[in-house]
């Protein structure tokens, strides 16, 4: 987890070292799903912090973002309504 205690460099460039690391060819949909899976889990671990008139839509639209990825759909119409389900769950967010 980037940690904002790390130093400039590091923090700011974990990204590009991350990428490095990852293996040429190898299909990384699963560990991008999980990835996001965990992400989503960790707002929602936030979520007592957030204002209650939007609190709750907000983590039904993030429960049902974290489904599809749970699923790992490949399914092109599946990634547009959990992207428009994302951008959702900010708006309510903001």
């Amino acid at each position: 987890m980037v940690d904002n205690s790390w130093p400039d460099q590091q923090r700011f460039r974990w990204h590009l070292a991350f990428a490095e690391a990852l293996p040429v060819g190898r299909d990384l949909t699963p560990s991008y799903h999980r990835i996001c899976v965990e992400l989503l889990q960790i707002a929602i671990s936030k979520s007592n912090t957030w204002p209650a008139i939007a609190r709750d839509t907000t983590v039904d639209l993030i429960n049902r973002v974290s489904a599809f990825h749970r699923r790992q759909e490949r399914d092109e119409a599946a990634l547009h309504d959990a992207s428009a389900l994302g951008e959702a769950a900010w708006l309510v967010a903001e």
